[in-house]
């Protein structure tokens, strides 16, 4: 299971690792099939929302964020995808 709010906000989540200030941002994806296929899957999906510029793709492209980090769990054959953005500051 993986959802924005798991845990509490993302504000929350960041507080309880030592982030009070600046800016942030997060992406979350599910897709069933293979690690890699599904990886690559998640990434055609952020960059599909160009278009839109939904929040996923605004997220990568936002010149503030200087750090992400990627997280990646399996279970079976479904895979979820965090990316947590941060400015640094």
């Amino acid at each position: 299971y993986l959802d924005h709010y798991l845990g509490g906000s993302i504000k929350t989540r960041f507080a309880r690792a030592g982030i009070t200030c600046c800016a942030y941002g997060e992406s979350l994806g599910h897709w069933r099939s293979g690690v890699k296929a599904a990886v690559i899957a998640i990434q055609q999906m952020v960059q599909a929302e160009k278009g839109s510029n939904g929040w996923h793709w605004r997220n990568l492209k936002d010149q503030r964020f200087k750090f992400v980090g990627i997280g990646v769990w399996v279970k079976g054959r479904d895979v979820y995808v965090a990316f947590d953005f941060w400015d640094g500051k």
